[in-house]
């Protein structure tokens, strides 16, 4: 099942699609692995915990709409 990941402003931002996160025309940008996110090259680029996206230096880019994870205030 795909849901939506929110940006800061409340945006639907990224779809979130069981192993990959996808842009807002449908195109795979990073895979999902356990908790964490890879470029396509590979690379660690950040974690996916509790709903909320996280890049690699722990700042939250976005989350979904249920989620449990810790969010900053603005």
């Amino acid at each position: 099942m795909a849901d939506w990941i929110y940006d800061r402003n409340g945006r639907a931002a990224l779809i979130v699609n069981s192993d990959c996160l996808r842009d807002n025309r449908g195109q795979v940008i990073a895979w999902l692995s356990g908790n964490s996110v890879f470029s396509l090259q590979g690379a660690h680029v950040g974690w996916f915990e509790g709903g909320v996206l996280y890049d690699s230096q722990n700042r939250a880019l976005g989350f979904l709409r249920d989620a449990t994870g810790y969010l900053p205030s603005r």
